[in-house]
C-alpha cells in the first residue's frame, strides 16, 4: 500500500524546530502554542492523550492521525465503532482505521501503519488537507512556489502546501523555506489544528466524547450523577473516562459489560451500569456506575462506585476492592 504522506505547516512556524526540553506538563508549553491548545480543548478536539504530555518533542503518526480526525468528528458525523476491525498488522487504533477507510493518510506497503513514527511537515499538510477537503470538497491546492525551496516539496503534497499557506493555516520559515521533511512537533500540531478549525463555525463542533444522555441502560440524570460525585482519590478524572471509553472497542465493552452485571447479580451486588461505562486503560478494565440501598428512614441512598475487573482468558472478573463516593440520598 502506497506510503500517504502529508504535513502541514503552523501558522506560527517562528518556533519550528526549537526545542524547549523534557516538559511533562502542560503548563510548560510554549507560549505560541497555549491559546491554541485552550481553544482546541475548550472545544473537545483535543484528544486526552495530548493533553498532558511533552508539547516540545516531534508528534507521532498515531498521535497526528488522532488530532485531525478528531478535528473531522467535531465537524462530520462518523460512528467510530463501524471502525473496530483492524486495518494494519502493528496497531489498532478506531481513528487510525477511520482515517485510511476515507482516504485521509494509509499504511506502507507491508502492511504496517508504523504509528509510532514521527510525521514531517509535508506530511502533516497532506493530512489537513485531506480532511479539510472531506469538510469543503470544492477547495484545491496550489503550487507553493512562494517557498524557495517549493521543488524539494514532494508532488503529493505540493498542492497541499500551498492551500495551507495560501489560507495561513501554515507558513515557512524566516528564511523563506518550507523544509517539508522537516519533522512536525505537538505544539505545531496543535497551532495548526486550531487554524484549522478557526475556519469553521465554532457554534457547529460536536464534542465526540459526550454519550451522556438517555439510552437503554441509564438515564441521562444518571449518567451525570456518576461524573458529578467520582470516587475521590481515583486517578480518572471525567475527560479520562469518556476518551477511555471512545477508545475502546464496542465489542469489548460489551464483554466488561456482561461480565460484571453476571458476577454483581450472583453476588448480589445492586448495581446499575452501561457498557458506556465499561473500558480498558493502560492493560486494565474498568466499571463506573451506580449502587443503591435503603436506609433506616426507608429512603433511597445511591452512590458511584469505581470496579476493577481482572481478565482470565476471554473472561472478566471483578477484584474485591472498589472505590466508592459518598451516599447521597435521593429526593
Amino acid at each position: 500500500m502506497k506510503k500517504n504522506k502529508i504535513a502541514l505547516i503552523l501558522a506560527l512556524s517562528i518556533g519550528l524546530g526549537m526545542s524547549y526540553g523534557p516538559v511533562i506538563s502542560f503548563a510548560q508549553i510554549a507560549s505560541w502554542a497555549k491559546p491554541s491548545y485552550d481553544y482546541l480543548n475548550s472545544k473537545k478536539i483535543l484528544p486526552v492523550k495530548l493533553r498532558d504530555t511533552d508539547f516540545s518533542q516531534n508528534i507521532t503518526r498515531q498521535e497526528f492521525t488522532q488530532l485531525i480526525t478528531t478535528f473531522l468528528l467535531a465537524n462530520k458525523s462518523y460512528n467510530l465503532d463501524d471502525y473496530s476491525k483492524s486495518i494494519y498488522k502493528d496497531v489498532n487504533d478506531k481513528f487510525i482505521n477511520l482515517a485510511s477507510s476515507i482516504g485521509i493518510t494509509s499504511g506502507y506497503t507491508d502492511g504496517t501503519f508504523k504509528p509510532d513514527l514521527s510525521i514531517t511537515r509535508a506530511e502533516a499538510a497532506s493530512i489537513a488537507f485531506r480532511a479539510e477537503k472531506i469538510l469543503s470538497p470544492n477547495i484545491s491546492g496550489t503550487t507553493p512556489s512562494a517557498f524557495k525551496d517549493y521543488k524539494f516539496i514532494q508532488e503529493w503534497a505540493a498542492d497541499a502546501v500551498g492551500y495551507m499557506s495560501t489560507n495561513n493555516i501554515m507558513s515557512g520559515f524566516p528564511d523563506g523555506s518550507f523544509k517539508p521533511s522537516n519533522n512536525i512537533t505537538r505544539q505545531e500540531a496543535i497551532v495548526l489544528t486550531k487554524n484549522l478549525a478557526n475556519k469553521k463555525s465554532s457554534t457547529s463542533l460536536t464534542n465526540i466524547y459526550d454519550f451522556v444522555k438517555d439510552d437503554e441502560y441509564m438515564k441521562k440524570t444518571e449518567y451525570e450523577f456518576i461524573f458529578s460525585n467520582l470516587p475521590s482519590g481515583i486517578k480518572f478524572k471525567q475527560e479520562q473516562i469518556k476518551q477511555a471509553v471512545f477508545d475502546t472497542f464496542k465489542e469489548e465493552r460489551d464483554t466488561i459489560y456482561k461480565s460484571f452485571t453476571d458476577d454483581a447479580t450472583a453476588n448480589h451486588f445492586n448495581a446499575k451500569t452501561s457498557p458506556n461505562l465499561a473500558f480498558a486503560y493502560d492493560r486494565s478494565y474498568y466499571v463506573f456506575g451506580i449502587e443503591q440501598r435503603t436506609n433506616i428512614n426507608g429512603k433511597t441512598e445511591q452512590r458511584v462506585f469505581m470496579s476493577t475487573l481482572a481478565k482470565q482468558g476471554e473472561t472478566f472478573t471483578i477484584e474485591k476492592e472498589k472505590a466508592y463516593s459518598s451516599w447521597f440520598v435521593m429526593q
